[in-house]
């Protein structure tokens, strides 16, 4: 299925959804006020055999001799007095309550798009914002000559696709352009906040870019993106392994130790790669001491 295709099924899918959304809000609105008109029908038939009740008896009561003609009128006055009081706030709910009700389900049918389409450009197409992909299979992928001019195309129309991000920055970093392949992978960075940036394999991967740029400015942010990776993945031995080599290569001989010894107890000493991880470790002590060592005799 092509890219275009399955953006129509998105969209023809959202649009769905938000119509069979709608139709269900405006028939539950209609259904309640039809419910509250019935309610305030029955309610005015009751009161009025009620009232013919009353009216009935006073009739009787008076034929019998129990009342007077005064008591008689007075008692009738005062029947008719509720009467028509009830019968006002009865016709006052039948009409207001249909009124509100239609003004409710206005104002929501009219915020379920608003609000639909906020979510979407906020958030993204989920599958994407949520793609974390694979760091070690995507070394793998094959590029012809036009393949960054076909991508950069697409993410025109696409600036959210994440995979294609990622890809883009792989085939830079492939034609050694860590510049351009920083720049695309900070896009997915971007626009998969809680997916690619939050990826262990991915966040060492943009570290690795950003040492291979040998921008000054960017050392610092590298090992800083490494030790957010190792925050989320405190166990992971290729992290340990790369951050430990990145750090030395910078100089920080201290952080280099810290990642090598707990790699090596990750590991364990019977490994066949303790032995190397250890002379490392020893010679990363060794130049520290030599650094702060230089540091007095200046």
């Amino acid at each position: 299925m092509t890219d275009n295709m399955s953006q129509i099924l998105f969209y023809g899918a959202a649009v769905g959804l938000l119509l069979i959304l709608e139709a269900a809000v405006w028939r539950g609105f209609k259904s309640s006020a039809k419910r509250r008109s019935d309610s305030a029908s029955d309610a005015l038939t009751l009161n009025r055999i009620v009232y013919r009740d009353e009216l009935n008896e006073l009739n009787a009561d008076l034929a019998c001799g129990r009342i007077t003609q005064m008591q008689f009128e007075s008692a009738v006055r005062e029947v008719e007095r509720r009467a028509l009081e009830e019968n006002a706030t009865d016709d006052a709910l039948s009409v207001t309550a249909p009124i509100w009700s239609d003004c409710a389900s206005k104002a929501i049918l009219l915020l379920l798009p608003i609000l639909a389409l906020s979510l979407y450009f906020l958030f993204a197409n989920p599958s994407l914002n949520n793609y974390c992909g694979t760091p070690n299979a995507q070394q793998t992928e094959q590029y012809d000559a036009s393949y960054a001019k076909t991508v950069q195309k697409y993410l025109k129309e696409s600036p959210k696709d994440v995979r294609a991000w990622v890809s883009l920055s792989n085939y830079h970093a492939s034609r050694q352009e860590p510049s351009k392949a920083l720049e695309a992978m900070n896009k997915a960075f971007e626009y998969s906040p809680r997916g690619v940036a939050s990826e262990p394999g991915h966040i060492l991967q943009r570290a690795l870019l950003m040492l291979d740029t040998h921008d000054p400015m960017q050392r610092g942010n590298a090992m800083k993106e490494i030790e957010r990776a190792l925050t989320i993945a405190p166990e992971d031995t290729h992290i340990l392994e790369i951050g430990g080599s990145a750090a030395y290569t910078l100089g920080d001989y201290r952080t280099a130790v810290r990642y090598w010894s707990t790699l090596l107890e990750l590991i364990g000493r019977e490994s066949p790669r303790a032995a190397q991880i250890l002379d490392a470790i020893s010679d990363a002590r060794n130049r520290e001491s030599m650094s702060f060592g230089s540091m007095f005799i200046r």
